[in-house]
């Protein structure tokens, strides 16, 4: 998806036809919608049962802990910065999988 506006609307649409994500990469630099509205419009409507319980991991470059804080206050599950590495990624898609066994 090109922008959070797009990703918003497309998990919501999936979720109407029975297709639930387990885990989203939402990037806090995106074009018409940022991450940050975005993530807390996803948990907006996670708490309203409008979607599943999702693991949002969000995308930065930012380094700066105020930040970071404010990306995990908002709910999401992991924050991984650009450039990220792929093996800090399959760590974490492994370690959720092992969870949810």
């Amino acid at each position: 998806m090109s922008n959070g506006l797009d990703c918003m609307y497309k998990v919501h649409k999936d979720y109407l036809k029975g297709i639930k994500y387990d885990i989203l990469l939402i990037d806090e630099n995106m074009p018409v919608m940022g991450g940050t509205v975005c993530i807390n419009n996803l948990k907006l409507m996670i708490s309203a049962k409008e979607l599943n319980n999702i693991d949002i991991i969000s995308i930065t470059s930012y380094q700066d802990d105020i930040i970071r804080k404010r990306m995990f206050a908002l709910g999401c599950s992991e924050i991984f910065s650009k450039p990220i590495k792929y093996k800090d990624l399959e760590k974490y898609v492994i370690d959720y999988a092992n969870k949810s066994d």
